[in-house]
């Protein structure tokens, strides 16, 4: 084929190669046979749906027209100026803000460079979340534009028994419940209600419930677990409204702890998603490896581990702080081989019971108090 040049020389094509200065109707002629050097079309059907922590995976379909070369990489783009490369749908774009209403639009690049970009996806919410952790009472006030809220909420652990002279039993886990998409309105309030933690000792006390009023009306309240006595454990804490899973049971004390007397029993791990919370240590074991504590199930949430022999509180369980936007709670990973190596709650977990006094003058221990998180913008348990 030739051209008859309007401007520049006349070329020759040989069909398949381009060169030289074309006519509008020899460059659509090579296009139309992927001749023409041109990058591809845009993508259509952008969604964007949240996933994670300030995180949209950004769906779409890739386009008819791939252009003149094979399709290299996607480009996504959020409104707040974020940008993620990938190969194919979906393709997570992170760094977002929360509160922000983020739209996203999607580019296609082959080796003549990037198309032009596609509709943007329709605006999503960025997930929020409020955590409570210290006992109290407190008024949420639900922000602007938010219909609809998920909450969890997480018992306060039962206290252990015993003191410097006396050994005794784990106190329970408390439970953990949940509701997710309560339907609400922006500018009324929630009212939460934590409760105290077991305190140890000899008369040794349950932990309080964690609480969650709307409209006067509780919506999610996880009951705390039970104090122990000296010889059992304190009962774990049930899920009195909503869905979720209960406290783990205190465990016993034993008698002949490593030969050295009364041993102190673990106490009751925290409840899970969809399953209780590990019991804690029977110290009653005479040898090593003193480890019959138990743990929540793995599948679908699990709940704290029991605490170990020797006095060790029980496992609480905690909010992330890096994915509000996905299941937000997990077990706390201290269950080693050996239970007399198992360590106190963290501070950041929450629910867990109170180990009971170990013969040698360990003191007993508090339960872990309880806490409540609201999270929106469609973020789930």
């Amino acid at each position: 084929m030739s051209n008859s040049g309007i401007i520049g020389p006349r070329q020759t094509f040989t069909g398949t190669t381009a060169g030289g200065v074309n006519t509008l109707t020899d460059a659509q002629v090579l296009k139309s046979g992927n001749l023409w050097p041109t990058a591809p079309d845009a993508p259509t059907s952008v969604s964007a749906t949240v996933s994670g922590s300030g995180a949209l995976a950004v769906a779409f379909t890739a386009p008819s027209y791939v252009g003149s070369t094979a399709i290299t990489a996607y480009r996504v783009t959020a409104s707040t100026g974020q940008t993620a490369t990938g190969s194919s749908s979906p393709i997570t774009v992170s760094g977002l803000t929360s509160g922000d209403t983020v739209t996203c639009t999607v580019a296609a690049q082959n080796a003549v460079g990037f198309g032009p970009e596609s509709s943007a996806s329709s605006g999503v919410l960025i997930p929020s979340a409020q955590n409570y952790t210290t006992s109290g009472a407190y008024l949420f006030t639900i922000p602007a534009g938010v219909s609809a809220v998920s909450i969890a909420a997480i018992g306060a652990g039962g206290g252990g028994y015993g003191n410097s002279s006396t050994a005794g039993s784990g106190g329970g886990g408390g439970a953990f419940a949940y509701v997710n998409n309560l339907s609400v309105t922006a500018g009324q309030q929630i009212t939460v209600v934590l409760n105290q933690a077991g305190l140890g000792g000899i008369n040794p006390t349950a932990g309080g419930a964690a609480i969650v009023e709307y409209g006067g009306v509780a919506v999610c309240k996880a009951n705390g677990g039970g104090a122990a006595s000296a010889n059992s454990g304190g009962a774990g804490g049930t899920v009195q409204t909503g869905s979720g899973g209960a406290g783990g049971a205190g465990g016993p004390r034993g008698g002949n702890y490593g030969g050295g007397g009364n041993g102190g029993g673990g106490g009751g791990g925290a409840g899970g998603k969809t399953s209780a919370g590990g019991t804690g240590a029977d110290a009653g074991q005479s040898n090593p490896p003193y480890n019959n504590a138990t743990h929540g199930s793995a599948s679908g949430g699990s709940g704290g581990f029991g605490g170990g022999t020797s006095g060790y509180t029980g496992g609480g369980v905690a909010f992330e702080t890096t994915n509000i936007a996905q299941t937000s709670m997990y077990s706390q990973p201290n269950m080693p081989s050996v239970a007399s190596t198992f360590h106190s709650g963290s501070p950041d977990h929450y629910g867990g019971g109170g180990g009971g006094a170990y013969h040698t003058g360990g003191a007993p221990k508090n339960g872990q108090g309880g806490a409540v998180q609201i999270k929106w913008g469609g973020a789930t348990y």
